[in-house]
């Protein structure tokens, strides 16, 4: 009788410790692929941004009415490279 009451216990403290170890191991992936989805999503926001910039300016037709790559010249003439990926920040934020 009390071997087998005490294997039944020793059983069922083994289960519940494998149940945790899973939870566990769940909750950390869940956590990695949702960090590694929103670094995916900043960097993916980061390489349109030019286009992104480049659209807004045509749309509000910001540098009178010039060719796509007349405002992408102007843009660099006038604020330099980084003027590319001016508003990026909230433009990642939207994401």
């Amino acid at each position: 009788g009390t071997t087998r009451a005490a294997a039944a216990d020793q059983n069922r403290r083994s289960a519940s410790k494998e149940e945790d170890r899973r939870g566990e191991h769940s909750l950390k992936r869940t956590v990695l692929l949702m960090a590694s989805g929103g670094v995916a999503a900043g960097l993916a926001k980061t390489a349109v941004a030019p286009l992104e910039r480049l659209k807004l300016l045509r749309q509000l037709d910001a540098m009178g009415g010039s060719t796509l790559v007349g405002t992408l010249k102007q843009i660099v003439r006038t604020e330099g490279l980084a003027g590319l990926w001016r508003g990026k920040v909230a433009n990642v934020g939207r994401a």
